[in-house]
């Protein structure tokens, strides 16, 4: 198996968990970050998710996930860490694509967000996204929950795979 499948394998296993409550249908913030970052620099915190709510977390999210595609693209995995301290499988996935050497990191963004939902607004803030996995043969959005807490506006404490 090549590191890059391996690599995409480790980012599409997630935990499955149960979401409780109503979640809101939410869109991050247009303007904030959605494209690509460059190769050279990670995404900027977009001043949207500075606000916490479940809007503010919705876009939070879309930030943590550009911030994770460039970790996979380019190999540092900085701000990926210092975003998410208390996550586990974030940890595993820094650790990891710092591992990678540039011929076997991602040549395109590996996580697409389709859609989004938040929870009320409590702590933790769950959000549930359908992402998209590049090296995902079938094709299919998988479903995750993002759980955030508050920090600096947040924290990503744990993301899951929802069955």
């Amino acid at each position: 198996m090549s590191v890059i499948t391996r690599t995409a394998a480790i980012a599409a296993l997630l935990l499955a968990s149960a979401c409780s409550g109503q979640p809101e249908v939410l869109e991050p913030d247009p303007t904030a970050t959605s494209s690509t970052p460059g190769p050279k620099s990670p995404p900027p915190l977009p001043p949207a998710a500075e606000e916490f709510s479940p809007s503010g977390a919705a876009t939070y999210v879309q930030y943590w996930v550009d911030t994770f595609n460039f970790a996979a693209m380019t190999g540092d995995a900085t701000q990926l860490k210092s975003i998410s301290t208390n996550c586990d499988p974030c940890a595993a996935y820094a650790k990891d694509f710092e591992a990678l050497t540039e011929d076997d990191r991602a040549t395109e963004p590996p996580w697409e967000i389709k859609s989004v939902a938040a929870s009320e607004a409590s702590e933790p803030i769950l959000i549930t996204a359908k992402v998209k996995v590049a090296r995902d043969s079938s094709g299919a959005a998988r479903t995750l929950q993002f759980a955030l807490s508050k920090g600096d506006p947040f924290t990503l404490d744990d993301i899951r795979e929802l069955e």
